[in-house]
């Protein structure tokens, strides 16, 4: 699950979170995945966030201050870009599924929504089979239901059934023709789409 890339201790990072971040004044880069540098709130800087620069005094929100202490810059954390003068979310997908529309709300919060044709909590989506909720509106005594793409789907006719309003439903294609079945016998069209031979009355044998 989602929970399970993050490390119950925030200062915690790398492999089963067993090493340990030495930010003072800062943001570590924990996890799983982290490689615990230290993102250093303005006007720190430094390895540990623990020296003070001048040229960070100014830095935007969502950023931090990185270099040594004559020179430092201020830089967007990860997951912001520059816009302008201003640090700005970045959807991505480790906020939201590929197939969701995200929207950064502020900070590290993001909604994420899914696409039409998709469900689900937005950080995982799954396409959506019409035919599985009842049979994709197609009559069920002549048509199947047959999906094309995510969240659409059409009705087709079953073998042996036509029509041109599928919607409807489809009726009998007639198969019958003079020299189906024997000349004693009458020709029926049965429900799987195949013609039946019965007998005349009073006619015995296999039509």
């Amino acid at each position: 699950g989602f929970a399970c890339q993050q490390c119950s201790n925030k200062n915690s990072y790398g492999d089963n979170c067993k090493s340990e971040c030495g930010c003072v004044n800062g943001e570590c880069n924990n996890g799983p995945d982290g490689n615990g540098e230290c993102y250093c709130q303005p006007p720190y800087t430094g390895p540990r966030c623990d020296q003070v620069s001048a040229a960070c005094k100014n830095c935007s929100a969502y950023s931090h201050c990185k270099g040594v202490v004559e020179n430092a810059v201020c830089q967007c954390l990860p997951g912001f870009h520059k816009t302008g003068d201003r640090c700005s979310g970045i959807c991505s997908a480790k906020q939201c599924d590929v197939n969701a529309d995200c929207s950064w709300l502020g900070g590290r919060l993001f909604q994420c929504q899914c696409k039409a044709g998709y469900k689900g909590d937005g950080r995982m989506c799954v396409p959506i089979n019409p035919c599985d909720e009842d049979n994709g509106g197609c009559p069920r005594n002549s048509t199947v239901c047959v999906y094309t793409s995510p969240g659409k789907s059409r009705c087709d006719c079953m073998h042996g059934w036509e029509g041109s309003n599928l919607s409807s439903g489809c009726t009998l294609r007639n198969v019958c023709n003079d020299t189906t079945c024997h000349p004693n016998a009458r020709c029926e069209t049965g429900l799987d789409g195949y013609p039946r031979c019965l007998c005349n009355a009073q006619q015995i044998g296999d039509g």
